[in-house]
C-alpha cells in the first residue's frame, strides 16, 4: 500500500498584547490621583480633549489611582501615548514614567530634559515644536505593582498648561493572548475537512 503524506499545516496566529492601561482623556480624571494641577482641556489642534497642568512640579505630579494590575518587576511593556509642548523656548517641561507607589522610587522614561531621564531611555527626548507627537517606549519595569506618573517639570523654566498628554496605552510585552484572524480559522476548517477525506481514502 502506497503510504499517504499528508500536508502539515501550520497556523500563524495575531498576537496582540494585552492591555493593562489606557486612557484617552474624554472622560474624567477617575484613572488617576493628581495634586491638583493636572485637567482635561480642550486639544488646542484637534477637535477633543487631552491633559494638560495648571502648575509646574517635580517628582511625579499625577499618577494612576492604583497600581496597574499585574505588572511584575523584570518583564517587559510597552507604553504608547501622544504628546504636545505648545511653548515658545522648546522645553515645556512634560514628562511621563513610571513610579512604585505615589511617588516612591521612580523611573522617567521620557522627557523634555535628557538628563532628567532615567537610565537607558535618556534618548527618548519629548519634542517640544507645537504639533502632536507620538511616542512607544519598550522598558523592562524594576517594580512590581507599579504606577503610571506623569508631570509638567519645574525645572523646565516655562509657565505651566503648555505639555499636554493624550491616548495613553500601556501593554504588557511578555503576556500576548493569541487571537487567530478569520482566515486562519477559515484555514484549519479546511484542513480537517482535507484530513478526514485522505483517511477515508485510505481505509478505502
Amino acid at each position: 500500500m502506497k503510504r499517504l503524506i499528508l500536508p502539515l499545516f501550520i497556523l500563524s496566529m495575531n498576537v496582540q498584547a494585552a492591555t493593562l492601561f489606557t486612557d484617552d482623556f474624554e472622560g474624567n480624571l477617575s484613572q488617576w490621583t493628581t495634586t491638583g494641577s493636572a485637567q482635561i482641556v480642550a486639544d488646542p489642534l484637534q477637535a477633543d480633549n487631552a491633559l494638560n497642568f495648571t502648575a509646574v512640579t517635580l517628582g511625579g505630579d499625577t499618577f494612576t489611582s492604583s497600581t496597574i494590575a499585574g505588572t511584575v518587576a523584570g518583564d517587559s511593556y510597552i507604553l504608547d501615548f501622544d504628546y504636545l509642548g505648545t511653548c515658545t523656548d522648546g522645553n515645556c517641561g512634560g514628562f511621563i514614567g513610571y513610579s512604585q507607589a505615589q511617588p516612591g522610587n521612580h523611573v522617567w522614561l521620557a522627557g523634555t530634559f535628557p538628563q532628567y531621564i532615567s537610565g537607558g531611555f535618556k534618548s527618548n527626548v519629548l519634542d517640544d515644536n507645537n504639533t502632536w507627537q507620538h511616542y512607544t517606549i519598550n522598558f523592562t519595569s524594576l517594580y512590581d505593582d507599579f504606577n503610571l506618573m506623569l508631570e509638567d517639570f519645574s525645572f523646565s523654566g516655562t509657565e505651566p498648561l503648555d505639555a499636554y498628554f493624550d491616548n495613553i496605552v500601556l501593554t504588557d510585552a511578555n503576556g500576548p493572548s493569541a487571537i487567530p484572524e478569520p482566515s486562519i480559522i477559515a484555514l484549519f476548517g479546511l484542513g480537517l475537512v482535507g484530513l478526514g477525506f485522505a483517511r477515508r481514502r485510505m481505509r478505502s
